[in-house]
């Protein structure tokens, strides 16, 4: 028997108060794996400095977000199976303890297999937080549950740079950026055990496939394209490309493969349900241009702040608190104006986005000689991207059947963590190239404008009108 075979539990578990205590639990690991993403961010100029190679740095980043985005899939379908809070528990641990490998990594290459092995297991746990939120909830409720989720985002990321900046900045110096995968792992692998207890079983059982070899199908394919933009500069530019062109007639013959599968059998990495419905699919491109333009964006400053400014790992935490802050307000407005007027939030978000990218670009032209204007000019922009973020991903998952919920969630985040990888590959290139030759004030400004330009682009494929 499974966990899913027990209807009895997973009915009281969904009408009794304890769904707020798994609220809470699940909270915490999306707390803790947003940590992880905003403390690598702070120690980046400590890893690029000691390995001293730019296309390092890239892929500690990349590598971790490609394998994530690879089997999340994956991660969402075995959640499906074989209980969510099983495949929840799994991957807590895995990544803690991927965590702790990262810790004692003494190469480039140590380093990147350790962050593919958290992404890994990572992409198990991550999809079964909203699988298990909307399930758990209804929509009177999800909405509050939602703005919760939301909020927990934003003060992660505040938590991520605070502690980055204060762990980087006093860990002993045989530790230095190491300090904070020390940080990571036990926390982790410690949640795992509270989940046991805490986490209801929410989820039925499916006859679905699991489709591993699509996962490492879709891995292998997207290492041969993102790598190489990750490792731009560090090897000959014909390698590069050759492995790239591979990498794209894979992509070319991997996505008709899945085409052949859903059209004969009615399912591939997702079922043809999902494939039908418009909002999912437009869902699914908002959400990969939007990521593609977010997450390079904390990459980007930091190495600017770095550069132009020499701050240190605690001035670039605490550079990114008032963003933060707004992000969290935003995320709780959001949330409510979701529930009230659809989507219609997610475009209010974007807009509001671009705008203060354009804003941003325009100001750093001018004025260039303190980092406070970059830390007020960050401000709309951390509102905007709250006010998108919760509702945006709340807009695809909610599109899916209940029964669907966690194949859905693993779609939405592959879509984010390959609009991440790769946004952090082309925007680090961008910004590396353009600052070893024209220096860091032109190669802000051109990273800024050309992230506007693709949160304009996911504003235009955000359906309209999709009431909550």
């Amino acid at each position: 028997m499974t966990e899913n075979d027990n209807p009895s539990k997973l009915e009281t578990s969904s009408t009794s108060p304890r769904k707020w205590l798994a609220l809470a639990v699940i909270c915490s690991a999306q707390f803790i794996y947003l940590m992880d993403v905003f403390l690598v961010n702070v120690s980046a100029p400590q890893i690029r400095a000691e390995f001293d190679n730019p296309a390092v740095l890239k892929s500690v980043f990349a590598a971790n977000q490609v394998a994530f985005a690879s089997f999340v899939f994956l991660g969402g379908r075995l959640g499906d199976l074989y209980g969510r809070r099983r495949i929840f528990i799994l991957g807590l641990i895995g990544a803690g303890s991927a965590a702790l490998l990262a810790t004692f990594a003494e190469s480039p290459a140590a380093l990147i297999s350790a962050r593919t092995l958290q992404g890994i297991f990572g992409a198990f746990f991550i999809p079964q937080i909203m699988a298990i939120l909307v399930t758990l909830f209804e929509k009177e409720e999800r909405a509050l549950a939602i703005g919760v989720f939301g909020m927990v985002t934003g003060f992660g990321g505040v938590a991520g740079f605070l502690s980055g900046g204060l762990i980087v900045e006093y860990a002993p110096s045989s530790l230095g950026w190491r300090a904070v995968f020390l940080f990571i792992g036990p926390g982790l692998i410690a949640l795992s055990a509270l989940s046991y207890f805490l986490v209801p079983i929410a989820s039925r059982p499916t006859t679905r496939h699991l489709k591993l070899a699509s996962s490492f199908a879709l891995f292998v394919t997207a290492a041969m394209i993102v790598g190489p933009v990750a490792a731009f500069g560090a090897a000959p530019i014909g390698v590069l490309l050759t492995v790239l062109a591979f990498g794209l007639i894979l992509a070319v013959l991997f996505s008709l493969f899945q085409l052949r599968q859903l059209r004969s059998h009615g399912h591939a990495l997702i079922s043809i349900t999902l494939a039908r419905s418009a909002v999912f699919r437009s869902g699914l491109i908002a959400a990969f241009l939007f990521f593609l333009a977010n997450t390079s964006f904390y990459l980007t400053t930091t190495l600017y702040l770095s550069e132009r400014f020499g701050s240190t790992a605690l001035q670039l935490g605490l550079s990114y608190v008032p963003m933060g802050l707004a992000f969290i307000f935003g995320a709780r407005i959001g949330a409510r104006r979701l529930h009230l007027v659809g989507t219609k939030a997610v475009r209010q978000g974007l807009k509001l986005q671009g705008f203060s990218l354009v804003l941003l670009g325009l100001v750093l032209g001018v004025y260039d000689s303190s980092p406070l204007a970059l830390v007020i000019l960050m401000i709309p922009f951390g509102f905007a991207q709250g006010h998108t973020m919760a509702p945006l991903i709340g807009l695809i998952v909610s599109s899916a059947s209940p029964e669907e919920t966690g194949t859905a969630s693993g779609a939405q985040q592959s879509s984010q963590q390959f609009g991440n990888a790769l946004g952090l590959s082309v925007l680090g290139s961008i910004y590396i190239t353009v600052s070893a030759s024209s220096g860091a004030q032109l190669s802000i400004i051109v990273s800024l404008l050309a992230l506007s330009v693709l949160t304009v682009s996911a504003l235009l494929c955000v359906p309209r009108d999709r009431p909550q």
